[in-house]
């Protein structure tokens, strides 16, 4: 699930480093579409993939991202 109500986002690997071998492109992950990062699960797009701001595994705070 992504929500879309929360002005968050999951991280981009968030689904596909947990994904089975061989089920990383049926899981929702980013590609970049005509310069534009995008959610996408089978083929399809589904949002936008930016933030208005994450936190890494180390704790390290990133800024918002357009892209």
């Amino acid at each position: 699930m992504v929500d879309t109500d929360a002005h968050m986002t999951e991280r981009h690997d968030l689904f596909t480093e947990r994904a089975p071998k061989g089920y990383e492109d049926r899981v929702p992950h980013v590609e970049r579409i005509d310069g534009t990062d995008m959610w996408v699960i089978e083929g399809k797009t589904f949002g936008k993939a930016g933030s208005g701001g994450t936190v890494d595994h180390d704790g390290k705070k990133h800024a918002f991202r357009c892209s």
